[in-house]
């Protein structure tokens, strides 16, 4: 069976896959370019499934979870996808022939229902949606499987808007025989050209007449193909003449020699034609009239997709010859660089799917066919799947993005310390970002590298030809990163902040502009005028952050003055808004209504202003979607809500790809009397990236681009020195560097008590006096105790890294090893007085044993709670029925309520102050099933109730509230879920320590540990103290074997 238009497909095997197919089946631009493109949904290296799957084994959540993501991206698929082109006015339009509702609607049945396989009666043949596999990512193997099918039917038949084969080839004459409706391509159509069973075949009647519906657009074209018996009258057909544009009366044969048409009615219809006798069916069932019922009987929207798709399963998904297998080549295909492939290589994984559909192997020309020749159509092949897979944000890699990737994650450790890090405004001390994660920059900066949007590109180094420039592109990447610092990540910040203060005050309607700018005034001119989001003095919206500091203004918010007739001022005497009289900003306003424009993500002192979030809305929002153009976020309205960029499922991508966005049209294409940043940029050397050494000019440059428009400005700011320290972080690490030596310590090794001590535990607890109210062995260590015990852990690193720092799933830890070493050397120099993690004092044996006892029972503790599960955040795990998993668990679990987890009254001026409109998601949840979706947080006035998360059906059920063992059907002010390796929780504990307070503070457990190294009682009794004071009695057996791994590994 060979491919036709729109993946026409011929042969003589025909009505009767037809009569079994309709009678199971229920009744009833893209804006592409020639720039390297796409990533958006990324598929992680498969490491579950090591072997390809059955191709109908997919389960019904990843057919509904495929099925979901193509209802989503509708929009942008009738927009570039279902759409026939007019080559002659050079236009698109939707296709009449193909649509998206049509495909659906049959995509679900051959994926859940299937035809039968009259050879292995149990296992039908069903179109492949991939696999379940323990990433949760088995999806999106099935979208590309989609892809694939879809940039054949649109190079074939939807392009075309046609349902027949068109006759398209012409002599050496130039003529086009009218013959050719018996076989093109050196192929009989008549014959069994796809070696199918004989008893399937059609009849080949040469009383057979009939005229195909469609023939190629254009007056100077062929007509239609058409078959009939030769008589006395018509002994042959003639053939068309493009140049003069008429049918001529005068023999000229076809490639095979044909020079009749009798028996001739086998041409392809649809996008696959000719399967469609494979499987009989009763006699009684629904009959289509002849094959060309395919384009005109009733049922054709059905017919033209369900060939199609069967012809897809039957042939393509099931092709496994000479070690090509075709589920083994899609999945290499999605986790590999399908964009490379599409652009630079000559042969491709959408070539050889084409070699399989048009002549029977992957790599044509084929033994197959009569006469040597090239796949046809592989370009149109390759830039409709370029589209399909951009319509569907398929994963697609770049050389520029594989080499800076591969630059940025070998200097991860180094980012994370230059880069993420942000500042406690409270005692200056810096802590890991909690907005900006390095996975999540990495995400944007591919989506925005290497999809972009417009035919811009955020600028990595990328060329036209396919080179790549690290140099230049690394350079750009530490500009960008220089200002997100300094603007955003130092205050771990997504909203702007109220910082200005009028009359001694900030007034709450600072929202409406700061500094000079009225936010809503700013709209944008010339010929993007009408890019402006629209005002609307109905909307209302609120941040998310605010400063550190207790005492900082609450986040900014909006609203009708119906709602607040007038606002304000922030008192932080009280630390709380006063509204009971107006108090106006700089430009008077006394209310708050119109000002949703204030700056968010990455760069939020620019970001604001109704141009800002309409240019987004234009280019990679929903007004994109809406006008028919490639969206990267289709279902996002940028003008409506524009605290998306803060607060929606998409804001871990957001908060980077605004500041990406506003980077490109700001900066990127800056060019102002024959001075071009671009220019500058390739300017700069390898030597001046690799040593951070960057003309001071440039910085400053940049900062006045972004801050006024402008190359040059009095009040610019020079980020040279952090530039410098962020290129030196990243660019050192494309170079090979040698591993660092580690100074043996100078004191013989200590030994550790065995996990069975020699002299027999007595009963637990030994000591009949009442421990002490102040432990004595948690002494402030010493700077050479410090010292030791971080060159004794370095000696022990490989174990470290390989038995503990590891997860159970085998995947990357999030917990490294550096981290670790790191902060427990910052925790043990003390971050607030006399607060300390234990790591002995002095020389002595016992002191050291001591402190590496209390490693291990941390080390132990963390490995249970989260580092053998690779998370961070508390998994939702409480159930109130069997299978019922309430979203409100993250007020409390197990009997407490994060909230109330109140101070003691002396220490009460450290808790976190719980606050209502406080909105956030965790990043992580359990690998294992079940799978509740990671905890979040928010206002009643998103969230007026929660529901479940059922196990059985595996999904959120939010259709009716469901309570938590408290009651709670809502999760307002619950953002208090444990955290980091410990799962810290309550508003207590984020305000103050974690272990340094609750276990080095704990005279039970410091009376437990000196007698477990004096050797009086067993590794359980001390375990036990720490489960029962850390984790309320949970998890013991699990902790006392990680103590005892940890133990041994560190003696």
């Amino acid at each position: 069976m060979k491919t036709r238009n729109t993946l026409q497909i011929l042969s003589l095997p025909l009505l009767k896959l037809i009569l079994l197919t309709l009678t199971l089946l229920p009744f009833g631009a893209v804006t592409y370019n020639d720039e390297e493109t796409e990533p958006r949904i990324l598929q992680s290296s498969n490491t579950c499934t090591n072997t390809p799957p059955p191709q109908s084994s997919s389960s019904k959540a990843v057919i509904d979870r495929v099925l979901k993501y193509l209802d989503d991206n509708q929009s942008t698929l009738k927009s570039n996808v279902f759409q026939s082109y007019n080559k002659f006015l050079n236009s698109t339009k939707p296709s009449n022939g193909y649509t998206f509702e049509d495909f659906r609607q049959n995509l679900e049945w051959m994926a859940r229902t299937g035809v039968p396989n009259p050879n292995n009666p149990t296992s039908p043949y069903k179109f492949y949606l991939g696999p379940d596999n323990c990433n949760n990512d088995g999806w999106q193997l099935g979208l590309v499987n989609v892809a694939a099918f879809l940039s054949q039917a649109m190079a074939l038949g939807i392009r075309n808007d046609t349902c027949d084969e068109l006759n398209w080839e012409s002599n050496d004459d130039g003529l086009y025989p009218l013959s050719n409706a018996c076989g093109m391509r050196g192929w009989d159509y008549a014959s069994n050209y796809h070696s199918c069973d004989e008893k399937y075949n059609c009849k080949v009647r040469g009383s057979m007449m009939m005229k195909a519906v469609d023939k190629s657009r254009g007056s100077r074209t062929p007509p239609h193909l058409e078959c009939y018996p030769r008589s006395e009258g018509r002994t042959y057909t003639g053939y068309f003449d493009p140049e003069k544009g008429v049918l001529e009366d005068r023999i000229v044969a076809s490639t095979l020699g044909r020079t009749d048409v009798e028996g001739c009615c086998w041409w392809g219809r649809n996008e696959f034609l000719n399967l469609l006798t494979i499987i009989p069916l009763p006699e009684e069932h629904y009959r289509p009239r002849n094959p060309e019922a395919i384009c005109s009987d009733e049922r054709t929207m059905e017919m033209r997709w369900v060939v199609a798709l069967f012809e897809w399963t039957e042939r393509v998904q099931s092709y496994d010859t000479n070690g090509w297998n075709y589920i083994e080549q899609l999945n290499r295909a999605t986790q590999g660089d399908l964009l490379n492939d599409l652009r630079f290589e000559k042969s491709s994984f959408i070539d050889e799917v084409g070699g399989i559909l048009e002549q029977g192997c992957p790599y044509p020309p084929c033994d197959t066919v009569e006469r040597i020749q090239r796949l046809n159509w592989a370009n149109a092949r390759k830039s409709s799947f370029r589209v399909a897979l951009e319509s569907l944000g398929l994963p697609m890699k770049s050389k520029a993005f594989r080499e800076i990737e591969s630059i940025l994650w070998r200097s991860k450790d180094n980012f994370e310390e230059v880069v993420l890090r942000s500042i406690n405004p409270t005692d200056k001390k810096t802590y890991q970002s909690y907005r900006y994660q390095f996975s999540d920059f990495m995400d944007a900066l591919r989506l925005m590298s290497d999809v972009g949007y417009d035919n811009k590109y955020f600028y990595i180094g990328q060329t036209r030809n396919g080179e790549v420039d690290p140099v230049s592109g690394l350079a750009n990447i530490a500009l960008f990163l220089s200002q997100a610092v300094v603007q955003s990540i130092q205050d771990d910040a997504c909203d702007e902040h109220n910082i200005h203060k009028f009359s001694g005050k900030f007034p709450v309607s600072n929202s409406c502009g700061q500094f000079g700018l009225s936010y809503q005034n700013i709209s944008c001119t010339g010929k993007k005028n009408d890019m402006t989001c629209p005002l609307d003095l109905k909307q209302s919206s609120s941040g998310v952050t605010r400063s550190l500091d207790l005492r900082a203004p609450q986040p900014f918010k909006c609203a009708p003055k119906s709602q607040f007739p007038v606002t304000g001022f922030w008192d932080a005497r009280r630390i709380e808004e006063d509204h009971r009289t107006a108090f106006a900003n700089e430009f008077g306003r006394t209310d708050i209504e119109g000002c949703c424009w204030w700056g968010r993500g990455v760069f939020r002192n620019v970001t604001r202003g109704r141009c800002v979030f309409g240019q987004m809305n234009y280019y990679i929002g929903k007004r994109a979607a809406d006008e028919g153009r490639a969206s990267l976020y289709p279902t996002i309205d940028f003008c409506q809500f524009p605290e998306a960029i803060c607060a929606s499922e998409f804001s871990h991508q957001l908060r980077w790809v605004s500041g990406m966005f506003h980077w490109v049209q700001e900066v990127q294409t800056f060019q102002s009397r024959g001075w071009s940043y671009m220019d500058e940029l390739r300017e700069i050397t390898l030597n001046e990236t690799m040593t951070g050494n960057i003309n001071r000019t440039l910085s400053a440059q940049v900062d006045c681009i972004l801050t006024t428009g402008k190359v040059d400005c009095d009040a610019a700011h020079d980020r040279t020195d952090l530039l410098g320290e962020i290129l030196s972080a990243i660019s050192s690490f494309g170079l090979p560097t040698m591993s660092p030596t580690v100074t043996p310590p100078t004191d013989p090794p200590v030994p550790l008590p065995t996990t069975s001590p020699v002299i027999p535990p007595s009963p637990y607890p030994t000591s009949s006096q009442q421990p002490t109210s102040s432990p004595v062995i948690f002494e402030n260590p010493s700077k050479a105790s410090i010292e030791y015990i971080m060159s004794f852990l370095r000696d022990k690193e490989a174990l470290i890294k390989s038995k503990i720092l590891v997860s159970v799933s085998g995947e990357q830890s999030i917990y490294t090893f550096e981290s670790f070493i790191s902060n427990l050397e910052l925790m043990a120099k003390g971050i607030r007085d006399g607060k300390f993690f234990f790591v002995g004092k002095g020389s002595s044996s016992k002191t050291r044993q001591r402190a590496i006892v209390n490693i291990a029972a941390f080390l132990a503790h963390v490995r249970t709670l989260s580092i053998e599960s690779n998370t961070c955040d508390e998994p939702n795990t409480e159930t109130i029925e069997p299978t019922r998993y309430p979203l409100s668990n993250a007020c409390g679990q197990y009997g407490l309520s994060y909230q109330d987890m109140r101070c003691d009254e002396e220490e009460a001026f450290m808790e976190c102050k719980p606050d209502p409109s406080m909105q956030m998601t965790g990043i992580s949840r359990e690998t294992a099933q079940p799978k509740p979706p990671p905890f979040f947080c928010g206002p009643r006035q998103f969230f007026p109730f929660t529901g479940y998360y059922d196990s059985i059906d595996d999904r959120v059920k939010n259709d009716s509230p469901s309570s938590n063992v408290f009651g709670r059907q809502n999760v307002e002010s619950c953002c208090w879920w444990g955290r980091g390796s410990a799962r810290a929780t309550g508003v207590c504990l984020y305000g103050k320590l974690f272990l340094v307070e609750y276990m080095q503070s704990n005279a039970l457990y410091s009376d437990a540990l000196d007698q477990f190294v004096n050797g009086e009682i067993d590794e359980n009794a001390l375990i036990d103290i720490v489960s029962d004071t850390l984790d309320y009695g949970r998890n013991k057996g699990h902790r006392q074997t990680n103590f005892q791994l940890t133990l041994m590994l560190l003696s």
